[in-house]
């Protein structure tokens, strides 16, 4: 994908929807995501931070004007530089707070979906941390109300983290001193010590620490990056046109090592311990989309449900084809022993293209249906094997006998010694049938009805020789 393109975006009628375009460019992906999304404030640079991991100065539009140049989510997609085996994601999330919104709950449905679709989430903001960049943050203590990850809720902090992403706090244009208490610390510990809970009972400190404790329960690993100005003021609002070498080296340096703490986590995106395709991540946000266009709180339990009867479904369809295609070589009629044998080696293919594909299969319910459909297929063979190798070896025989048939219609057995002759004949006929390797396991059984079928035949040339030796 050469240029970000949109992803989710809203309808006339403020619904979220996944663009087509975009759906069915997932849907070709194979290998698992590392998703990346950045949300923060409107006007506050997101889009730059993308555009270094990109390694580009002009991918995610940067607006210059106090207008929010990204609605919605756009992505943009492309091979992970390090790891080949991965595919890179980067989601750029529509402003929070932007006063033009009609709709008051868009901003926490972007919010959520993009905690809920990432792998590693970075919160964008500017200045400092403190009480009012955390109110700004106000949207994580309220997460639970607009999201699930069981689909009857009470859910734990250790539910949280098995879904939830990597944090990361990227402040922009920091301009004070990493210090605590006139002690220089890393920008981790200045976030840490901004995430203790503070003591008293004042209403905005309380606030404050429920959203402290939200931030800390629901992410685990959590990482912050502090950029100073990266260039004078003037120069800010087009700073997609500035060259690097023109900008401050100290914010060069922390956007570098940034990019590399990003692009040196291989982590994917993961649910429930199972690594995304693009294919499965297009059918979870599918799920979340319906359930917030319903009105109901996404559960990502339900959307694992949803993602999985959809993967199962189809690679039990792939599992089946690959059987029929082990077997569709086979040049019925065939002895059963070798049914059985290409049986087997098919099953065991089949089977492993289901465990390769398929998710959370319960109870191992599409395993067991997976049996009994290659179960039903195998004795339709074995069936139409039988019924080919009855057919054939019936033809056989009559193509054999064809010169005995001629006899008897011109009267060659009507005379003394005749019967002999006959008998002569037929045992040629029973010995050349047998010489036949490709007539399958009925050839025996059918040779005896069909020497049964002649008994009529036999008896009266037997008569008749009698007859005429008298």
């Amino acid at each position: 994908m050469e240029h970000p393109q949109p992803f989710i975006s809203t309808d006339e009628e403020g619904r979220l929807f996944l663009e087509p375009k975009m759906k069915n460019f997932l849907e070709n992906i194979d290998h698992p995501l590392v998703v990346v999304a950045v949300a923060g404030i409107y006007r506050t640079g997101k889009s730059y931070l993308l555009n270094r991991l990109m390694g580009k100065q002009d991918g995610f539009p940067l607006g210059s004007t106090v207008r929010s140049k990204t609605k919605g989510i756009w992505a943009w997609v492309t091979k992970h530089p390090r790891y080949p085996d991965r595919v890179l994601l980067l989601l750029d999330t529509e402003g929070l707070a932007d006063p033009e919104k009609a709709n008051v709950d868009h901003d926490i449905w972007i919010f959520s979906l993009a905690i809920l679709l990432s792998s590693i989430f970075v919160y964008n903001s500017k200045g400092v941390i403190d009480s009012d960049a955390l109110e700004k943050l106000q949207m994580t203590s309220e997460l639970t109300e607009h999201l699930r990850i069981k689909s009857g809720g009470n859910e734990d902090g250790e539910d949280f983290h098995r879904v939830f992403p990597d944090f990361i706090w990227a402040v922009r244009d920091f301009f004070l001193k990493c210090e605590i208490d006139a002690v220089e610390v890393s920008p981790n510990e200045y976030m840490e010590w901004h995430l203790k809970l503070k003591k008293g009972k004042r209403p905005e400190i309380m606030k404050a620490n429920s959203i402290r404790s939200s931030i800390r329960s629901f992410f685990d690993t959590r990482d912050c990056f502090l950029f100073p100005f990266p260039v004078e003021q003037g120069l800010l609002r087009d700073l997609d046109k500035v060259p690097f070498s023109k900008m401050d080296k100290n914010f060069i340096n922390v956007g570098n090592t940034f990019v590399d703490h990003i692009l040196n986590n291989k982590a994917t995106k993961n649910i429930f311990g199972k690594a995304m395709t693009g294919r499965m991540y297009a059918l979870m946000i599918e799920s979340y989309l319906k359930a917030i266009r319903d009105g109901v709180i996404p559960s990502v339990e339900n959307a694992v449900d949803y993602m999985a009867e959809a993967e199962n479904k189809k690679a039990k369809e792939l599992a089946v084809e690959a059987y029929r295609n082990e077997l569709k070589d086979l040049k019925c009629p065939v002895p059963n022993n070798t049914l059985l044998e290409r049986d087997s080696k098919a099953k065991k293919i089949a089977v492993n293209i289901y465990l390769d594909r398929s998710l959370f299969d319960k109870n191992e319910e599409g395993s067991i249906s997976l049996g009994l459909d290659l179960n039903e297929i195998f004795n339709n063979m074995v069936n139409e094997n039988s019924l080919l190798s009855m057919k054939k070896s019936k033809e056989a025989f009559v193509k054999l006998h064809e010169p005995i048939q001629s006899k008897i219609k011109q009267g060659y057995f009507l005379k003394p010694g005749g019967y002999t002759l006959y008998e002569k004949d037929m045992t040629q006929v029973v010995s050349q049938y047998k010489e036949f390797t490709d007539l399958g396991d009925e050839a025996g059984a059918m040779l005896n009805e069909m020497m049964m079928d002649k008994e009529v035949e036999r008896k009266q040339i037997l008569d008749a020789d009698k007859q005429l030796g008298i």
